[in-house]
């Protein structure tokens, strides 16, 4: 199998991913790095860059993600594909995890998705483990379920589907997964195999890629039944809210959720959010840190991990 890491500018985080796909007790393992124009070109230690098992591509012009996984996944020899990020890890038995649950399926299952740790500042934020039972095509209309780092994916399939849009700067990889999602089936490992770090994306650059993505989501929501209909377009006015409040613009913020509120006039969020526009992110963010600590203690007293989302 091959693991494709796409890279920019990142060269001390790249070399850890590097290292943690090298790590792997699945042996028969190739890593291909492509080097997305960073500035100075990448330049891995001695070591790595000497490993035969690793080859490095140089793009002279950024290309993005998306395109740059392309042409690692063109570049690669694996009938398997895994695409690590360069600012995530694997634990050492994620690939030999994930190829013999693959093994185990026939074609039409295409990809394998296993859990992942969200780490900031050193500490576990969020413990993603995917819902076995759960209609991918039904979850992907609301949210990105699936992250590059945790999927293994037969080569077939992705070269069937095209690969990743290389127009969307962002996002690339939620729209590969619908398609996926419509031709074939993905199975899950729900436990943790990944560490991944949360980046921060500023939210002028988050809010058109977001935009975009619903756009071609649109008309699949046309076709849930009224109430789930409501329910996502209500969740993706919500989270377009809290991009425009984020970029200080609160009364395009405001019009977000009056629309999200016209959809679910009985929900808490649309009057949670509006307080955040009305009181402004720094007193929003003050204003959470108490609700997360009721929350977590909550969650304890019922037996349940704070950490712990399924989806």
């Amino acid at each position: 199998m091959s693991a494709v890491i796409p890279t920019r500018n990142r060269p001390a985080e790249v070399e850890a991913a590097v290292r943690s796909a090298l790590a792997q007790t699945y042996e028969r393992l190739e890593v291909v790095v492509v080097d997305d124009a960073s500035s100075p070109a990448l330049e891995l230690a001695p070591d790595l860059a000497s490993n035969p098992r690793v080859r490095t591509i140089r793009l002279d012009a950024a290309a993005g993600p998306g395109e740059a996984r392309n042409v690692g996944a063109a570049a690669a020899r694996g009938e398997l594909l895994a695409f690590l990020d360069d600012d995530d890890e694997w634990h050492a038995g994620k690939i030999a995890r994930q190829v013999a649950a693959l093994g185990r399926c026939g074609p039409g299952v295409a990809a394998c998705e296993t859990g992942f740790d969200l780490v900031q500042d050193g500490r576990v934020v969020m413990r993603f483990l995917p819902d076995p039972g759960r209609d991918l095509r039904r979850v992907l209309v609301e949210r990105p379920c699936l992250q590059p780092s945790t999927v293994l994916l037969r080569r077939s399939a992705f070269e069937a589907l095209g690969g990743f849009d290389p127009s969307l700067g962002r996002a690339e990889d939620w729209d590969l997964w619908v398609r996926l999602a419509d031709s074939f089936e993905a199975i899950v490992l729900p436990e943790v195999l990944v560490e991944r770090r949360a980046a921060g994306v500023l939210p002028g650059d988050a809010l058109p890629w977001y935009q975009e993505i619903v756009r071609r989501l649109e008309p699949r929501i046309a076709r849930l039944p009224a109430k789930e209909r409501r329910r996502v377009r209500a969740a993706h006015a919500l989270v377009e809210a809290a991009l425009l409040a984020q970029a200080g613009r609160r009364r395009a913020a405001r019009s977000r959720i009056a629309l999200a509120w016209r959809l679910r006039p009985f929900s808490w969020r649309p009057p949670a959010y509006l307080l955040r526009t009305i009181a402004g992110e720094r007193a929003w963010e003050a204003l959470k840190r108490p609700g997360r600590a009721s929350a977590s203690l909550l969650a304890r007293a019922a037996g349940r991990d704070p950490v712990v989302q399924r989806w």
